[in-house]
C-alpha cells in the first residue's frame, strides 16, 4: 500500500536489514508499487535482474517472496 518513500524511509529500512542479516536471515522487498519500485532502483538498493549484490531483495508477490527464501534456505 505504500505510494511514496523518501530518502528518510531508507535508513529503517537499511538498519531492519541489517539487524536480519546479522541473524541470518534476508529480507525481501515485494509487491511495491512501480513508483516505489523505481526509487529502490535507481537508488542501486535492489536489481530487478536479480543479478547485482544489492541491499534488499525484491520480489513481484509475497508467495514469489516465500518460495525464494525457502529455496535460498535449502540450497545453503
Amino acid at each position: 500500500a505504500v505510494t511514496y518513500l523518501s530518502s528518510a524511509g531508507f535508513a529503517p529500512l537499511l538498519s531492519l536489514n541489517r539487524q536480519v542479516r546479522e541473524r541470518g536471515g534476508r529480507l525481501v522487498l515485494c509487491n511495491l508499487r512501480p513508483e516505489v519500485e523505481e526509487i529502490f532502483t535507481v537508488t542501486r538498493l535492489v536489481d530487478p535482474s536479480g543479478k547485482a549484490n544489492a541491499a534488499f531483495l525484491m520480489q513481484p508477490t509475497l508467495a514469489t517472496a516465500v518460495t525464494h527464501l525457502c529455496e535460498s534456505a535449502i540450497s545453503q
